[in-house]
């Protein structure tokens, strides 16, 4: 399955301290492997820019795999906890789209995460 969030609809449900942390630092992606080498993924990022009308939200997400498992962090404590209640309530208040073969949806990456 398919899970769609709108990027308004996810920042309307953080606080504001939350939505200033998210634009305040970066978050990076690392992968931890199966050995517990960490490994950067990627170059850091800011998980919300754009204007306060029209956020921009960035949510990353990696399936599970066999040799590793990857995490977001920031260096900035309240910037890693605004992210992960940004997951959290995206993954409340996502729809669901059951694809089927032959079904096409089309997303606008700029309006929501999937």
């Amino acid at each position: 399955k398919t899970l769609v969030v709108g990027n308004r609809q996810l920042a309307s449900r953080l606080t504001r301290e939350e939505l200033e942390a998210l634009r305040r630092s970066p978050v990076r992606t690392e992968c931890v492997r199966s050995t517990g080498e960490v490994s950067p993924y990627g170059v850091p990022f800011y998980a919300l820019d754009g204007p306060e009308d029209d956020p921009k939200v960035t949510l990353f997400y990696i399936p599970e795999h066999q040799e590793f498992t990857h995490r977001i962090v920031s260096d900035d404590l309240e910037t890693q906890a605004a992210y992960d209640r940004a997951v959290e309530i995206a993954g409340e208040i996502c729809d669901e789209v059951d694809l089927q073969a032959g079904d096409l949806l089309v997303i606008n990456n700029a309006r929501c995460n999937h």
